[in-house]
């Protein structure tokens, strides 16, 4: 029986390093956000002070080996507190670690010149480290959500790791608390790292999976709408063989189309270089803005008169300044004419939640049932059995999602039969 039990303390030693190498590696490793990796790096430094002082420490008096367990848990749970805050290892915040670490270690000092037991010089540091932990599961609550619960065990690790401190004052009273203490608090870092690896690995694939969708949006973009610009030039520069037309102007016209063409893939070029980490444009920009610039756009390609879309916008409606945006608008435009709309119903305001509404109507007869269904999904693209549809409404849902706009659409109906389409479309608020 005693084999047995050697044995299984190897395996369990074993498993233990195996597991501290797998997480400590793999989250400074995978973490490639500057917050997360010093998020990790805490806690990495915290473990082996927590290690260092577990090992060491066999009764309730303080040993001078204390110092490394003392200065490396602030150190680390510091550490976590600055990569919450993504907050950059500045020469200010390098004196805060010098001046906690004298802190702690004259605290040392005193504890053992006066014979105190741990608790009177830990208190101070579990303090810290629960403040830390209760401002860490805040924050993640307010986390994208990536996966199912991801998010939930790593708050769960935190509470856990915070509520072990908050035993240590009571084992003042009764020294045998301190094995919960030690329990619970193993217990709440391992959840916090293994969480910390499964969402900081999902954080990357996420990542690699946005930046394949603004690839595959810039792309269908420049191959979509740059045939366009192509084909109003080729339609200008026919019209020049005509014998009583004046050449001139179509030619002007051509030119003045394929410098619009030139400024249309710059443009391309700008935004995917701007969203090479995912990041949207912050300024602000007013819809009617943004909406006259597309609707300018389309009269001159279809060669529609101005009246046939008609705009309804409060002057108070901001969003995002985004050329996506831009092409998002121009392609449910295009679409809408290209099916044979006469005209288009534009209508926005802004909503209580400091969000704005746009409201796009159509009279091209409607859309097939799949392709409503397909608009109507935030993750149709990623679906494997997405139907067969056109560029257009592509990049229609690609660029909604990619921006989070929210999109909705739905038939108009006139009696029993469907004579368009409308697009509802939500902007976050600034």
């Amino acid at each position: 029986m005693q084999a047995t039990d050697f044995v299984l303390d190897i395996v369990l030693l074993f498993a233990f390093i195996t597991f501290y190498g797998t997480v400590a590696w793999g989250l400074i490793r995978y973490s490639k956000r500057q917050g997360y990796r010093i998020w990790a790096l805490g806690w990495l430094v915290y473990t082996i002070g927590a290690l260092q002082g577990g090992f060491a420490s066999s009764a309730v008096g303080l040993s001078p080996v204390d110092f490394i367990a003392i200065n490396a848990m602030f150190i680390g749970i510091s550490l976590i507190l600055d990569g919450i805050r993504v907050t950059e290892l500045t020469k200010k915040r390098l004196q805060y670690y010098a001046i906690g670490s004298v802190f702690f270690t004259s605290l040392l000092i005193l504890g053992l010149y006066f014979d105190l037991g741990f608790q009177y010089v830990f208190m101070p540091l579990g303090f810290y480290v629960v403040y830390v932990c209760l401002l860490s599961s805040r924050t993640i609550l307010h986390f994208e959500k990536i996966g199912d619960t991801s998010n939930w065990w790593l708050i769960l690790g935190f509470i856990i790791w915070a509520g072990s401190w908050l035993i240590v004052p009571f084992t003042l009273l009764d020294f045998e608390l301190f094995n919960i203490f030690v329990i619970l608090q193993a217990i709440g870092v391992i959840i916090t790292a293994s969480s910390m690896l499964t969402m900081f690995t999902r954080t990357v694939t996420k990542d690699l999976e946005t930046q394949y969708n603004i690839s595959q949006i810039i792309s269908g973009l420049v191959q979509h709408d740059i045939r366009n610009y192509i084909q109003t030039a080729r339609h200008a520069l026919e019209l020049t063989e005509g014998d009583d037309v004046v050449e001139n102007h179509w030619i002007n016209i051509a030119m003045e189309v394929l410098v619009d063409a030139g400024h249309f893939v710059d443009d391309m070029r700008d935004i995917s270089l701007s969203l090479s980490k995912a990041q949207l444009p912050s300024d602000k920009v007013s819809l009617v803005t943004t909406v006259d610039k597309v609707k300018e756009r389309v009269v001159k390609e279809y060669k529609l008169d101005v009246e046939q879309i008609q705009v309804q916008l409060s002057e108070d409606a901001l969003i995002r300044n985004s050329r996506l945006i831009d092409e998002l608008l121009w392609n449910i435009f295009d679409n809408a004419f290209k099916h044979g709309s006469p005209s288009l119903s534009i209508q926005g305001n802004v909503l209580e939640s400091n969000g704005v509404s746009l409201v796009i109507r159509d009279r091209g007869n409607g859309l097939p049932e799949k392709i409503k269904n397909f608009l109507n999904s935030p993750d149709a693209i990623s679906k494997p059995n997405r139907p067969l549809i056109g560029l257009g409404i592509l990049l229609i849902r690609s660029i909604a999602s990619l921006c989070s706009i929210s999109l909705h659409v739905s038939d108009n109906t006139e009696d029993i039969s469907v004579t368009g389409t409308t697009y509802h479309l939500k902007f976050n608020g600034l």
